[in-house]
C-alpha cells in the first residue's frame, strides 16, 4: 500500500512534467498538430494534465482494450494498477478494500511471475495474454484469506517446520 502511495505521486509528478515539456513543444510547432504521446497504465493522468493545459479533451487509444477486442474478451486490470488508481484519483477506500486490493495486487504478482518465469513470452503469443487475463480474475475472486494462504504457499518453503528426529 505504501509503494502504491509512493507510485501515486510519482505518476502525478512525472505526469505533469511531461505535461509541460509536451505543451512547450506543440506551442513551438505553432497551429493544430495531432500527437500520439505513449504513456503506460496511468495514460488518463497524462490527458487529463494535457486537456487541462490545451484546453482540449485528449483521446485515449489504450493497446489492452485493442487487443482484448481482437481478441474477444475483458481485459482485467493489475489490482495494483487499481490500488494506484484510487491513490491518483483520491478514491475513498476504506482500510480493509485498501488492504484487500494490496493483497489481490500482491498474489497477483507471485502467480505472474512464477507462470511466466521460466517461459518466454513472445512463444505464447496472444496466449499470454489470456493467461495474464485470467492471472488477474482470478486475483478479483480472492479473499483476504484466500490470499493469505495462497501466499504462505508460495512464499514459504513446504519443510519449514518439520522437525527431524
Amino acid at each position: 500500500m505504501r509503494y502504491a502511495r509512493l507510485d501515486a505521486e510519482r505518476i502525478k509528478f512525472s505526469s505533469e512534467l511531461r505535461t509541460r515539456e509536451i505543451v512547450k513543444l506543440l506551442r513551438s510547432l505553432g497551429g493544430h498538430r495531432d500527437v500520439l504521446v505513449h504513456a503506460d497504465h496511468y495514460s488518463e493522468v497524462l490527458a487529463y494534465y494535457l486537456g487541462s493545459k490545451l484546453m482540449c479533451k485528449p483521446s485515449i487509444i489504450k493497446l489492452s482494450d485493442v487487443v482484448s477486442k481482437r481478441l474477444g474478451i475483458r481485459s482485467w486490470v493489475h489490482p495494483g494498477v487499481k490500488l494506484t488508481n484510487n491513490y491518483v484519483y483520491e478514491v475513498p477506500m476504506d482500510k480493509n478494500e485498501e488492504y484487500l486490493l494490496a493483497s489481490r495486487a500482491l498474489v497477483y504478482a507471485l502467480l505472474k511471475a512464477r507462470v511466466f518465469g521460466k517461459v518466454d513470452r513472445r512463444v505464447l503469443g496472444d496466449r499470454a495474454i489470456l493467461i495474464d487475463n485470467s492471472l488477474a480474475r482470478l486475483a478479483y475472486r480472492l479473499s483476504i484469506d484466500d490470499a493469505r494462504g495462497i501466499f504462505r504457499k508460495l512464499v514459504m518453503p513446504r519443510n519449514m517446520f518439520r522437525i527431524r528426529v
